[in-house]
Parts: C-alpha cells; sequence; structure tokens
C-alpha cells in the first residue's frame, strides 16, 4: 500500500482515522488496520531511510496472512461496448459491478484497470492543430423545448448548434428551431461571425443537411454547403461514418456546453427562440473565458492571443443563404421551384438545368452558364421572361396589330389579304376582329395556301367572314378536287387505247352492235 507512509506521518500528527481516511481517499476502517499492523511490527513515525515504501508493504502485509487480496475481475470488452450507449457512464457501469460482486473494486481502481485495458484496443494518433487551420461543426445531443405562449404546449425543440476552433477550442453555440440545411448554413454564418474569421478547413459530422452522400475519400457536400464554404474562402473535410474521433474536439466541446450551457436552462420555460439565445449568450462568453483545468490561460483568451490573426479574413458581404435544385425542363419551358413556375429559353425542353434559389433571385443554369434570372415569385406566380419563349408564343403573348395580321395576310395572297382587311374594317372591337383574323390565318397550317386563297374568295363573293364558313369552304375545295391517278409504265400493262378500234365497225351507223376485236381475231374451237 503506498498511503503506509502518509498514514504514519499524519497520525504523528494528531490527525484522526477518519480525517485521514478523507484526505487519502480510503476507508477509516482500512487506516486503523495500518496502524494496527504498524504498531505489532514495531514501525513509528518517523521512519528509517533504509525502509522502502515495497519493503514497508511486504513487512506489514507478509505473504497470505490476513483475508486474500484477489478481486472479481469485470469483463472489461463489455464494459468498454455499454460505454458507447447514451447515457452510460463509468460510475453507472461500476455501481452495477459492485451490486454484483459487494467485494470487487473500489471506483478508483476500476477505472484505473478500465483505462488500462482501453489502451490496449489500438494506438491513437493524437492531432495538433495550427491557429487558424480546423474547425468543428456539430449538433449537441439535447433539445430544448419552446412553449407555445398562448396554449402552453411545446411548439418545438431547439437544437444547439455548436462550433469549435482546433487550435484555441474557441467555441460558438445557438440555438436552432430545426436541423435543417438552412439553419445549418446560418448558423457557419454567424458562427464565423463571432469568430471574426474564416478557419480554413470545416469538419462536419455526416448529417443530411451538410452531406448527401457519405465516403471516406470523395463524399458529396451539398451544393449550398459547398456554395457557403467557397464563399468564404475554406473547404470542407466531413469525418468518416461512425468515426468519432475525427472531430473529438467538438464531441468533448459538445460535452462542455451541455453541461454549461443546457443543464442551467433544462427546466426553463422559454417561448421564443430568440429568448433562449439571448439567455445563452452570457453564459456562453463565461464559458470562453473560464480558465483551463491543466493549462494557463482560456479558450478565449488563446483566440485573441493567436488564433484570431491567423483566420482568413471575413468577406465584404456574408453569405446569402441559396437552395440549390436539380430539374429537368418541362414541354413548357417552365420549372417549379416552390409552386411557382420560371421560364427558361425554350431550347433547353427536356434538358436538365441547375436552379439557384435566394430569399429575392431564382438563377438558372446549364452546364455552368447562366440562362435565366428571375425575381422570386409569388406561390401559383407563372413568372416568364418574353425572350425564352418560341416566336409563335412571343406573338400570341405580346398580341397581333393590324400590321402583323396585313403582313400574315400578304404571304398566303390578295383575297386573305383582301378578306382580313374587310373583317378589319367591319368589326368595330379591335378584340374580336383581330381573333377571327388570326382564326384564319392559322387554316394555312391545315390547308394549303392554293385552297385557302380560293376559299377566302368565295367568302369575299358571299360577304361572310366567319371563321368557320371560311373553313367549310376549304373543305368543300379539298373533298371535289380532282384527283389524277397515275398508271405505271409497264410492258404488261394495256392502255385505254388496246381496246379501241381504229375505224367503226360496219353497220354501226344502223346501231348494230359492232364484233369484239378479240372475238374476231380469236381461233376457233
Amino acid at each position: 500500500m503506498r498511503q503506509i507512509r502518509e498514514i504514519l506521518q499524519l497520525t504523528a500528527a494528531g490527525w484522526s482515522l477518519r480525517h485521514i481516511g478523507r484526505t487519502l481517499g480510503l476507508d477509516h476502517v482500512t487506516v486503523g488496520d495500518v496502524l494496527k499492523r504498524a504498531r505489532a511490527a514495531g514501525l513509528g513515525w518517523p521512519l528509517s531511510a533504509d525502509w522502502s515504501d515495497a519493503a514497508l508493504e511486504a513487512h506489514l502485509y507478509p505473504g497470505n496472512q490476513g483475508r486474500p487480496r484477489v478481486r472479481p475481475e469485470p469483463d472489461w470488452p463489455q464494459v468498454h461496448r455499454e460505454l458507447q450507449r447514451k447515457g452510460v457512464t463509468l460510475e453507472v457501469l461500476w455501481a452495477e459491478y459492485r451490486v454484483e460482486h459487494p467485494d470487487g473494486y473500489s471506483y478508483t481502481t476500476f477505472c484505473e484497470r478500465y483505462r488500462r485495458f482501453r489502451d490496449t484496443l489500438e494506438v491513437v494518433y493524437r492531432q495538433t492543430y495550427r491557429p487558424g487551420e480546423y474547425a468543428f461543426v456539430d449538433y449537441a445531443g439535447v433539445t430544448l423545448p419552446i412553449y407555445d405562449p398562448a396554449t402552453g404546449a411545446v411548439a418545438f425543440r431547439a437544437a444547439l448548434f455548436v462550433m469549435t476552433l482546433g487550435y484555441s477550442n474557441f467555441t460558438y453555440a445557438e440555438w436552432q428551431a430545426d436541423q435543417s440545411l438552412a439553419s445549418w448554413v446560418q448558423g457557419h454564418v454567424r458562427a464565423l461571425a463571432y469568430f471574426q474569421g474564416v478557419p480554413r478547413i470545416w469538419v462536419p459530422d455526416n448529417l443530411k443537411a451538410g452531406v448527401t452522400r457519405a465516403d471516406r475519400y470523395d463524399p458529396d457536400v451539398n451544393p449550398t454547403y459547398a456554395e457557403c464554404a467557397d464563399h468564404y474562402g475554406a473547404v470542407i473535410l466531413p469525418t468518416r461514418v461512425r468515426a468519432p474521433r475525427d472531430k473529438a474536439k467538438v464531441e468533448k466541446h459538445v460535452q462542455w456546453v451541455e453541461t454549461g450551457l443546457y443543464a442551467p436552462v433544462r427546466d426553463a420555460h422559454f417561448t421564443h427562440l430568440a429568448e433562449a439565445n439571448t439567455d445563452l449568450r452570457p453564459r456562453l462568453q463565461a464559458l470562453n473565458g473560464a480558465p483551463f483545468q491543466k493549462l494557463p490561460g482560456s479558450r478565449q483568451g488563446e483566440w485573441a492571443t493567436h488564433e484570431r490573426a491567423a483566420l482568413l479574413p471575413l468577406p465584404a458581404q456574408a453569405y446569402e443563404y441559396a437552395e440549390w435544385h436539380r430539374l429537368k425542363v418541362p414541354k413548357d419551358y417552365h420549372v417549379e421551384l416552390g409552386r411557382t413556375w420560371y421560364s427558361v429559353p425554350y431550347g433547353l425542353v427536356n434538358q436538365t438545368v441547375d436552379a439557384r434559389q435566394t430569399a429575392a433571385v431564382v438563377e438558372i443554369f446549364h452546364r455552368g452558364d447562366r440562362v435565366a434570372s428571375h425575381r422570386r415569385g409569388q406561390p401559383g406566380q407563372r413568372v416568364t421572361d418574353v425572350l425564352h419563349m418560341p416566336p409563335h408564343h412571343r406573338t400570341y403573348a405580346q398580341g397581333w396589330t393590324p400590321e402583323q395580321l396585313r403582313t400574315e395576310a400578304e404571304a398566303i395572297g390578295p383575297h386573305t389579304t383582301a378578306l382580313v382587311e374587310a373583317i378589319l374594317h367591319r368589326l368595330r372591337v379591335p378584340e374580336q376582329a383581330y381573333r377571327q383574323c388570326v382564326g384564319i390565318l392559322q387554316l394555312r397550317h391545315r390547308y394549303s395556301r392554293t385552297v385557302l386563297e380560293a376559299a377566302a374568295q368565295r367568302a369575299l363573293q358571299a360577304e361572310t367572314f366567319r371563321v368557320r364558313h371560311v373553313r367549310a369552304y376549304c373543305d368543300h375545295l379539298v373533298a371535289n378536287a380532282p384527283t389524277a391517278r397515275s398508271v405505271p409504265s409497264h410492258a404488261n400493262v394495256r392502255g385505254p387505247t388496246y381496246y379501241q378500234t381504229s375505224a367503226p365497225a360496219a353497220g354501226a351507223d344502223h346501231g348494230e352492235t359492232p364484233s369484239h376485236p378479240e372475238k374476231e381475231d380469236s381461233p376457233s374451237c
């Protein structure tokens, strides 16, 4: 026992058994047993310099005297597995061990022996970080209820966002309404403003808001999150899946902020998220300013002295949150974003485009080139740029003019032009006249120009200007048009003159039936 020398010294100083036990972490019965053995051996304080700790213990506890000191050994692999579960600590596992083995190890020995076992599992590379290099990001495992002021029921549970600088351990934290992409990215923006600079490498966990596909070597980062990092000149290096040591710094600080920021308000009754964050800020500042336990200084002191100057400068404008969507252009050349439709050039129909949406603007890109830009519309609205429309849609959308109608009619013929002029002068309501003219002009897509010209001539003669009458004239002309049948040229085709004679047969003038040439030439049977 290493405390034998201290027990003898404190006893000589007049300390009681209980006082010595509390000081050395021993039971007072154990202290009394040591003194009893020392008196039996004739030892007291001060001891001779010849007595080493090992010799002293061997002299007071010679061999097998007293009860055996063998203790039941815990199942250390099982203890290690249980510690990976949330809320399980060594103290909990030791209490369960002592229930099963009342004569087992003390809590101190239990923890020490577990640490020895853990150190044999694997070799761990302990990283060191340079100022301004790394920042670690994560959500804490706790949530804070925010209550509805009207009903008193829980409106939602706020999540605790944490970002920690690698070198100084300077930490930013805030309560967020959820763990969505918008909350995640905007939390980064506010954290960088709090740090007054930008760390070069961001190390997040593989949450869906930040990483769309986890991979140890080539992960896919959400486009909005990647754009945010690019705006600040940083890069994103997600951790490996189920590898908490990759971000042990923030894991430790998550526990630190849970204890310092969540525990004091776990039973508080906040009705607004801003109220919870207002309560959090002074305590966060106090935690950053608290002195280190084993090192001189504090997190805030290390940040102010070494890390702030090493951070990248903040850009002139903070990142404006934008969402990216990959969309396929439908036949009406309008892509949908949040029940609002935005036009793209009609030549991109059936192509895939990338849409970037901010609070005010929607931009659409095709293969990296911006092809459209619109002000953000309201749900249910169609936002259209006339230049994105095909020519005939553009003409329809912009409306017809008399000059345009005359030009279209002149391309068909003079009778169609005269019919359009007559309609324009006959009808006093321009919109009605324009619609009838367009209806007649559209017939050129169904009938030939010759047919439409002839139908227009008949309509002028009949002084009718209805579109359905002109269409009926077109149908009549098409139905009664003569059709010429072409006969192929071939040696076996006799032609229409084969059955005709060169001169009338005898008796034809008297009504006699001429004999058939084939019958005259055919041999008799």
